[in-house]
């Protein structure tokens, strides 16, 4: 199983992710479990699960939830934490389900990772004929100068290839795909309280810093430090509200009509 170069940091990074990444805000998650249909007695699939953030949110929904991730290390800290998912070693670009299984498939803070058509292509399969796609993103509100230059940190030591939601590009993935509905969006912020050695955490919880040496990454520690000595709105302070955009994007799986040629089909 074959993951991008760019994400194998999570392999040594999956403690760090756990402790230091946030869950999403219940306002989001309540406008993102309303379209996609999370709700009791639903069947949900978790795409690109990692350590099981927002699958221990599903799992609250009261949804029964199967859980997928590629990274071994991540997808064992997923079974210790949310015990109640079903989960699995497996990619979602081939998933170990039969025809039809799940409700609704969510991806937190994966899709970009992802080969959109080859999911697409899975999900199908895998999902009832008016089946869901919800995804969602907790990323840095960048318009924040500070916050610029922290996530600037980040995309500073990130290769070129290396996938980015704020891009776009994952959305090509449903351009003319026939068998689903336009891609609606919602767009929420907040702002995370957090002391300064937190967000040095949180800048080394990324797949990039994961793959540094620990001399890099004290030098991670140390660029932090400077951004938040440098602006007036976070020097000196002991709790730093970190803002934050949170993007929910649903469609559905569109019926045929009788008559009409199934999605794919010639």
């Amino acid at each position: 199983m074959t993951i991008h170069h760019s994400a194998e940091g999570y392999r040594s990074n999956a403690d760090m992710y756990a402790a230091a990444r946030p869950g999403y805000p219940a306002e989001a998650v309540g406008t993102f479990a309303a379209e996609v249909g999370v709700r009791p007695g639903r069947r949900v699939l978790d795409l690109g699960a990692g350590t099981g953030k927002f699958t221990r949110q599903l799992v609250e929904l009261g949804a029964s939830v199967s859980a997928v991730e590629p990274v071994e290390a991540m997808i064992e800290r997923l079974r210790e934490t949310v015990p109640e998912a079903d989960a699995h070693l497996a990619a979602a670009e081939s998933l170990p389900f039969a025809a039809g299984t799940f409700d609704a498939a969510v991806a937190a803070q994966a899709w970009h990772w992802l080969d959109g058509p080859a999911v697409l292509t899975e999900l199908e399969r895998v999902l009832t004929e008016d089946g869901a796609l919800g995804l969602i993103w907790n990323a840095y509100d960048v318009a924040v100068p500070w916050v610029e230059k922290y996530y600037g940190i980040r995309y500073a030591r990130a290769s070129a290839d290396t996938p980015d939601h704020r891009s776009g590009t994952w959305r090509r993935a449903f351009e003319d795909r026939d068998g689903w509905l336009p891609l609606r969006v919602h767009r929420h912020t907040s702002v995370r309280p957090m002391s300064p050695a937190a967000l040095e955490d949180l800048m080394l919880s990324s797949s990039v810093m994961g793959a540094l040496s620990e001399d890099q990454r004290q030098e991670v520690r140390e660029e932090v430090r400077a951004v938040l000595a440098a602006d007036p709105a976070t020097r000196g302070r002991d709790s730093v509200g970190l803002p934050y955009l949170t993007e929910c994007w649903w469609t559905r799986r569109q019926p045929v009509r009788p008559g009409s040629a199934a999605p794919g089909s010639a």
